[in-house]
């Protein structure tokens, strides 16, 4: 509330801030739009992440005038990735890729959205939204106590699950069998021979792990893998199980940061937007990645939406049939963005499943690496396109 008692009134709350709520705040914040950027936890945060930033996520980084900063933080070349499946390896160009810490890309993102006159509100937990007829009022708490906040717009970038209207509930479904997250950090001094530069993927049977250097040099350690192995074994003995399957093995000691688990990894949701709630990230919905691209939609997404907000402020979002169609053209919208880019890695996660054609192809690519070039570009292409709200046309991604 505000010091008269009135609800404090802002043109757009974004909730999240990760790498899809804050390329959204940063991309309105620039354009002049009053946002506020809130998440439930304090920065630097650690979170489940594989580390990598594929050639989507740099491109988009460029076209955000953060490279200079992306440097500045260390991010380092990734050029290649080894793949492993049981006796098999192969060595394969990861071009364009890079590795960094969500604690170095997340307080990175903050910053920028900071500098652009967001305000940041960190350590608030929105309990409920409701449509009111100005837009949105969210119930928030913080520090213990309760408030009301009043948004013309919500930006949802919340991650897997979402937020959802009082009165209305978009279907945020786990796919069939859906794989869940698990990942853990090992300190820099960590006995283990993955090297810098390099992204080593062990896959087996029940699900896939990634190993990278970040740019302190500690062993980001991430994986999909299926919920029964998880139920049987615990976190650190299903992983283990999968790296020994691939002839690797975890670090010995406990890692500095978890191990923690996600929710089902892959999810769709029946629309990306529902009234004055535009959602983007793994909010949005989701699709198992396999070697970083999940940043890369989510920073797409994140850029994508801010002309489609800046519509429903421009039109008046106290009509709520405005709102309405705006929430529609983003649905429409996302699919185009974002729900292409993830098709290469449905498929990937439908061959990943399958151990003995996984196996064929890692033998065959140890002999003719080169034949994976087509799958990787076609999995890590930048997304080139933005759709325009009013008119449908198509233009090229510019800096926010």
């Amino acid at each position: 509330m505000g010091p008269d008692g009135g609800l404090v009134t802002h043109e757009v709350v974004v909730v999240g801030a990760g790498p899809a709520g804050s390329s959204a705040a940063l991309a309105l914040a620039r354009s002049g739009v009053d946002v506020v950027l809130m998440d439930r936890a304090t920065l630097p945060r650690w979170k489940v992440c594989g580390g990598c930033l594929g050639p989507a996520a740099l491109d988009l980084l460029r076209s955000m005038r953060l490279d200079g900063d992306l440097r500045a933080a260390g991010a380092a070349p990734i050029p290649f990735m080894e793949l492993r499946v049981g006796d098999s390896r192969a060595r394969l160009g990861l071009p364009g890729s890079m590795s960094l810490s969500r604690f170095r890309l997340d307080a990175l993102l903050a910053d920028a959205v900071a500098d652009a006159g967001a305000r940041m509100r960190f350590g608030v937990r929105v309990e409920g939204l409701k449509p009111s007829g100005d837009g949105v009022e969210l119930r928030v708490r913080e520090a213990g106590v309760n408030d009301v906040l009043q948004a013309r717009v919500v930006v949802d970038a919340t991650g897997l699950g979402g937020l959802h209207l009082a009165d209305q509930r978009t279907g945020a479904e786990g796919g069939p069998g859906s794989r869940v997250g698990l990942g853990a950090v090992f300190s820099p001094v960590c006995e283990h021979d993955c090297p810098a530069g390099e992204l080593r993927m062990t896959v087996g049977r029940y699900g896939y792990v990634g190993m990278v250097r970040t740019e302190d040099g500690a062993l980001d350690v991430a994986s999909a893998v299926d919920r029964d192995l998880v139920a049987r074994l615990g976190p650190a003995g299903a992983i283990g199980a999968l790296l020994a399957s691939g002839g690797d093995r975890l670090p010995d000691g406990d890692p500095v940061f978890g191990w923690r688990g996600t929710p089902p990894l892959t999810r769709r949701v029946s629309r990306a937007g529902e009234g004055a709630v535009f959602r983007v990230g793994d909010a949005a919905g989701y699709v198992e990645p396999f070697t970083g691209e999940g940043i890369g939609w989510a920073m797409a997404g994140g850029v994508a939406v801010a002309p489609f907000v800046r519509e429903v402020l421009a039109t008046g979002s106290a009509r709520v049939g405005e709102r309405d169609r705006g929430a529609r053209r983003w649905s429409m919208a996302y699919r185009r963005v974002v729900e292409r880019r993830q098709r290469v890695c449905r498929f990937l996660s439908w061959g990943l499943r399958r151990p003995a054609l996984v196996r064929s192809a890692v033998g065959i690519l140890g002999v003719a690496p080169t034949l994976a070039r087509p799958l990787i570009e076609a999995a890590g292409r930048p997304s080139p396109v933005s759709v325009a709200p009013a008119a449908g046309s198509v233009t090229r991604l510019a800096s926010p």
